[in-house]
């Protein structure tokens, strides 16, 4: 599997950080600023490597659930 960016989840919330934004700690700050997370629920913030398999699964998901 190939790593093609992080996942981001805060607050039920759940975004996509493409590779190109550089590291993992790149790809924090970009998520808090996103996410609108507040410097004392930073803590509250996840990062994950998404690999090109979840993506393809993610996108399987949503298309059986509006058919």
């Amino acid at each position: 599997m190939k790593q093609i960016g992080y996942i981001a989840f805060y607050n039920k919330k759940r975004i996509e950080i493409p590779l190109s934004i550089g590291g993992i700690y790149d790809a924090k700050l970009e998520a808090i600023r996103l996410l609108n997370v507040p410097k004392s629920k930073q803590g509250l913030l996840a990062i994950a490597p998404g690999y090109e398999a979840e993506v393809i699964n993610e996108q399987a998901k949503r298309s059986s659930t509006l058919a």
